[in-house]
């Protein structure tokens, strides 16, 4: 499938499922202490991602739960 789109890669990515869908709720960008907060939604009908939310505060390696279609970081 289409890689996520997370500007010079991330490392540390809070993935969760729902919906049929995927999603990456911020990471840490490779090599860098940087943490990206940009919440991507991958469709896999389409084979394509994107950006459906950004984190008030951003997170990496963080724990993720979905609780009734609602993904909480």
């Amino acid at each position: 499938g289409a890689r996520v789109p997370i500007p010079g890669g991330g490392d540390h990515c809070n993935f969760a499922a729902a919906r049929g869908r995927l999603y990456v709720l911020g990471a840490i960008r490779f090599g860098s202490s940087n943490v990206f907060g940009d919440t991507y939604e991958y469709d896999p009908e389409r084979d394509q991602w994107s950006v459906v939310a950004r984190m008030q505060v951003p997170r990496g390696a963080s724990g993720i739960a979905v609780v009734n279609d609602r993904i909480y970081v």
